[in-house]
């Protein structure tokens, strides 16, 4: 049937699923979409980390019922999780963190090591690794090829200034200045 935007507050979804879905969904995107007989509102939940995530409510004939569920997408409709796919979930998101935490583990031990390689004479280093923990939204700007050129051309500058007698270790270590960068689109990320 469609919605009328003008009644549409925005704020107030936001605010009722901050107070009723834990764990908190940061990067929930409301939006609207129209054309020439109809607009619809669009919750666009992404792939979250921290699933499951409960949706507390009340009963409508009891004020004092509270009660919580687990919904999950099956194909066009909403359903709710039974107590052992619950508790699949929560193993499978614990599992997701355990990988996480060995994955930065394996990015610092990498980089160390980087480092401890290329360096002539003992010196403090300060490492810092990150890993993305949510997708980008969907509407998300992506780079094109030749933008993606510049900044690495920016961070080849940046490292030969840092240091012009020697290469910063990096990843930029081994490209030359004469090297033609060539990036090209890989999963989730320039190559």
């Amino acid at each position: 049937m469609g919605i009328d935007p003008e009644e549409v507050n925005r704020q107030q979804y936001a605010q009722w699923i901050r107070n009723h879905v834990q764990p908190y969904l940061p990067d929930l995107d409301i939006f609207e979409l129209t054309d020439s007989t109809k607009t619809v509102l669009v919750v666009d939940v992404p792939a979250s980390e921290m699933a499951p995530h409960f949706v507390y409510g009340g009963a409508a004939r009891d004020k004092e019922q509270q009660a919580a569920v687990i919904p999950y997408r099956d194909n066009d409709h909403t359903a709710w999780m039974a107590e052992p796919r619950i508790e699949r979930a929560y193993r499978d998101r614990f599992a997701r963190v355990g990988r996480a935490d060995e994955e930065i583990q394996r990015h610092i031990d990498f980089t160390t090591q980087t480092i401890a390689a290329h360096a002539s004479v003992p010196s403090a280093w300060f490492v810092a690794v990150s890993r993305p923990q949510r997708p980008l939204p969907r509407g998300a700007y992506t780079m094109s090829r030749d933008e993606a050129r510049e900044v690495l051309e920016a961070a080849q500058t940046r490292a030969r200034h840092l240091n012009p007698r020697e290469p910063v270790p990096g990843p930029l270590v081994g490209v030359g200045p004469d090297t033609r960068l060539n990036p090209r689109p890989g999963l989730r990320r320039w190559v």
